[in-house]
């Protein structure tokens, strides 16, 4: 059965290249990536669904300056984080200052998401320590009313902002690990603001976040019941350079 998961998908990346080349597929349209090296050098077959990136600092995807990248009201980020580092992991910037459409990152051991605003606070920031070397599921959400930011399923933090999305002011690509070290998995880009059935801070989703969480093991694309069978390792990676 087909899953509500699949509307306003703007680009899923399985990231389970590996390849002699610097190809990096979209699964769900046709935004697909360059990385910095060959993706065999980025491969890891200890994937939360499948196989993984492992990133060293140095070493990212662009995904171009498509415009499809770039929304006006609402946006959701979804991956899968192994790490013990931190750093930028999916970002689309919008201005020479700094501003961002969306930034998923690890900041001081905590998920932080940013949805710059014309004014206001413009990030978010999670409360459990996600740089200890295990997944995390993190899910940054952007809408009329504001920033969410999702930690294993758990909504853990807020911001209010009800000003408009920063409009961009130059065209710039959207990037996986502009500035991140470990494994990414598993990136989808939404435009819309993924459901979560109303949770209050603290609490744990349901509607689509928790779907796509799935109780913790993940949800392999195309989102179909048939599809969900991933094979979640926690084995250490062999690659990293973290």
């Amino acid at each position: 059965m087909a899953s509500t998961l699949l509307t306003s998908l703007i680009s899923y990346y399985k990231l389970d290249e590996n390849a002699a080349n610097t190809h990096v597929d979209d699964a769900q349209e046709a935004n697909d990536g360059t990385a910095s090296t060959n993706t065999s050098n980025l491969y890891n077959a200890n994937g939360k669904i499948n196989s993984a990136f492992d990133f060293a600092t140095a070493e990212n995807v662009d995904l171009s300056t498509t415009t499809s990248l770039l929304f006006s009201t609402e946006v959701t980020v979804a991956a899968w984080f192994k790490t013990t580092g931190e750093g930028w992991a999916i970002n689309k910037k919008v201005t020479s200052g700094g501003h961002y459409n969306y930034l998923l990152r690890v900041d001081g051991s905590k998920a932080d998401f940013f949805n710059d605003r014309t004014a206001g606070t413009r990030n978010v920031k999670g409360t459990t320590d996600v740089d200890d070397g295990d997944w995390h599921f993190l899910v940054g959400r952007g809408d009329s009313a504001g920033m969410n930011i999702y930690v294993d399923g758990v909504l853990e933090a807020h911001t209010a902002n009800t000003n408009a999305f920063i409009t961009p002011t130059a065209t710039y690509s959207a990037e996986l690990a502009s500035s991140y070290a470990g494994l990414l998995d598993e990136v989808g880009i939404w435009g819309k603001a993924l459901t979560d059935g109303g949770v209050s801070v603290g609490n744990t989703a349901t509607g689509e976040i928790a779907e796509l969480y799935n109780s913790g093991s993940g949800l392999a694309y195309p989102f179909t019941t048939e599809s969900s069978s991933p094979s979640a390792s926690t084995s250490p990676s062999s690659s990293s350079s973290l």
